[in-house]
């Protein structure tokens, strides 16, 4: 077995910083994230480089400001030629896994076809890829391949094509989602990552960077 420690990166989308329990909002659920800011370190005077979501992901990704990655807003791709965390961890010999939302790239593209490139290019040995909740409007990924597998995937645009036509409205409304929890992107990539957790080789470190959609 290793003596190295193994590495768990999980990251939230569109969460504000003071929708946790910990931090004292009575109005928020979130036993999970308390039990790890009490055993853990918690450090509430920390900036994201950037408040929007593709630039700050690429800067998790590279260690870079947005300058100097080229990322200022949900505009562009990546430089894939540029060196990332995951490539410094192949290096000191760990098995480097994304399981979740990437936003590396802007274009509406289907991320399962382009994903052996991605994965290579950025240094992950484990990769799966979403776009996000909103996003597969107008791109594919590993998740929508799920959906339609299982014949849901029509019904799901059907829904999301009426919210997206409520928002240019602006009607925002909160509501269920209309399919089984099982078949919900983050429910999804929750049981990846557990399933990654279950079958990785004891005798080699691993990072995972499990990326949710969702607060």
């Amino acid at each position: 077995m290793s003596t190295k420690p193994n590495l768990i990166l999980i990251t939230t989308d569109e969460q504000r910083f003071d929708a946790l329990g910990y931090y004292g909002n009575a109005a928020i659920n979130t036993p999970n994230l308390d039990t790890l800011a009490q055993a853990g370190a918690y450090h509430p005077y920390t900036y994201t480089v950037n408040s929007v979501c593709m630039p700050a992901r690429c800067s998790i990704l590279t260690g870079l400001y947005s300058h100097q990655h080229g990322i200022m807003n949900n505009r562009g791709d990546l430089n894939p030629h540029l060196p990332t965390l995951p490539q410094a961890l192949q290096k000191l010999d760990y098995h480097t896994a994304l399981i979740g939302k990437e936003h590396f790239f802007e274009g509406f593209i289907d991320l399962a076809q382009v994903s052996e490139t991605t994965q290579s290019a950025f240094g992950f040995d484990t990769f799966w890829s979403v776009a996000g909740k909103s996003m597969i409007e107008g791109s594919k990924d590993e998740w929508t391949q799920y959906l339609d597998e299982r014949g849901l995937y029509q019904k799901h645009m059907d829904d999301l094509f009426a919210r997206m036509d409520m928002r240019r409205e602006e009607i925002c409304e909160a509501g269920p989602f209309h399919l089984d929890e099982e078949h919900y992107v983050d429910y999804q990539v929750k049981e990846k990552s557990i399933q990654f957790l279950d079958q990785h080789n004891k005798d080699k470190p691993f990072f995972l960077w499990t990326s949710f959609c969702n607060p």
